[in-house]
């Protein structure tokens, strides 16, 4: 890295990290597959899920919340007869939320997929134009021959 900003805050040993990903910078292929890899794991988590529980596997309140489908919250009054009107809330979860998992790494592979073509026409373009102006090159040094 030339730029001041840049080589005043990082380290040398970042510095050379930054150099060999500099390379890659143009290749999203371990990209795409990590997150396919992603994607095989929440399907296999789903198939145990349905396994274990069933497909109305319900879990009852002191799970944590992240990533769960909520089905159903209630409040009810701790006693029926009492003036307090303290509440007792219960949430039922149903399962985590496989569908928002398996939707978000599908739309991740999705634009990592897009951007790579979008890399591979940039550089078949440059590649075409680089080729226009070697055979212009050449056929003007033909003529001035």
């Amino acid at each position: 890295m030339k730029h001041g900003l840049y080589t005043e805050v990082l380290t040398r040993a970042e510095m050379a990290r930054a150099a060999a990903l500099k390379a890659q910078v143009n290749e999203l292929d371990d990209e795409i597959v990590l997150h396919r890899m992603r994607l095989e794991m929440i399907l296999k988590q789903e198939k145990r899920w349905l396994e274990e529980h069933g497909e109305d596997g319900v879990m009852l309140e002191e799970v944590s919340t992240v990533g769960m489908e909520l089905a159903e919250y209630r409040e009810e009054e701790k006693d029926e007869g009492a003036h307090d009107l303290e509440s007792k809330k219960a949430m039922i979860l149903k399962r985590p939320d496989f569908h928002a998992m398996v939707n978000r790494e599908t739309n991740t592979i999705r634009r990592l997929v897009e951007t790579r073509c979008k890399i591979m026409e940039t550089q078949e373009l440059r590649e075409l134009l680089e080729s226009l102006h070697e055979r212009q090159a050449d056929a003007e040094a033909d003529q001035t021959e």
